[in-house]
């Protein structure tokens, strides 16, 4: 699944309406002529190169991510006071609007890994890491454009602390999931092969793109 599509899709979640895709998908109908008419192209393209399960991992992760887009933008959403006893609302609003999901099944593509118990029990922890460093090198640009809905700023809001020690925590989180990945890993080295090139590569990928405005920071690649 390529990450244009959903950059679009993030891109243009305040001024359209993408409430639709998902039914008009399902009934079999055509998306407008344009990005999102590519898109289910994409999806229903994966069950070509990835276990049918995982392909059907990818297509429901692209179809909560459209959703959950969508449903950030509402205004009632929006201008919504943050229970203080809602501890996990922050977790399920950041994992249905993330495609990490599917983005950790992409590493296992069904020629290269036939079998999938080879990897399978990693892609909870897979899922939650690339959740959580997207996030991490997310918030600067989040924070430059006064966004309150991301997932730092939600988590901060429920467990009333501040933006800088939920960062700090959820670095310690991700240092913890990296070294329960390679453990869970270590014994099948072409899934561990496949996931340090996602992790090196997702990783890069923020760095790179002037998007993250991680450039103004000092962090290159």
């Amino acid at each position: 699944m390529h990450g244009v599509f959903f950059f679009y899709v993030d891109d243009i979640a305040s001024r359209a309406s993408l409430e639709q895709f998902q039914h008009i998908t399902l009934v079999g109908g055509k998306q407008p002529p344009g990005p999102l008419a590519h898109l289910q192209s994409v999806l229903g393209n994966l069950y070509t190169y990835w276990d049918p399960i995982c392909a059907n991992f990818m297509v429901s992760a692209a179809m909560e991510f459209i959703s959950a887009t969508a449903l950030e933008v509402r205004p009632e959403i929006v201008c919504m006071d943050i229970h203080p006893s809602s501890i996990g609302w922050p977790r399920y609003l950041r994992t249905k609007s993330g495609m990490a999901s599917g983005f950790s099944c992409a590493a296992f593509p069904h020629v290269a890994h036939p079998d999938i118990t080879t990897y399978i029990q990693a892609l909870p922890e897979i899922e939650e890491y690339l959740c959580l460093v997207n996030d991490i090198l997310s918030f600067y640009k989040e924070d430059l454009a006064g966004e309150t809905m991301n997932y730092v700023s939600v988590r901060a809001k429920v467990s009333g602390t501040q933006a800088k020690r939920v960062l700090v925590e959820m670095v310690e989180e991700v240092a913890d999931l990296h070294r329960r990945i390679a453990e869970i890993l270590k014994g099948n080295p072409d899934a561990l092969a496949a996931w340090e090139t996602l992790e090196h590569g997702f990783i890069a990928w923020h760095l790179s793109l002037e998007r993250y405005k991680l450039s103004e920071l000092g962090c290159f690649w």
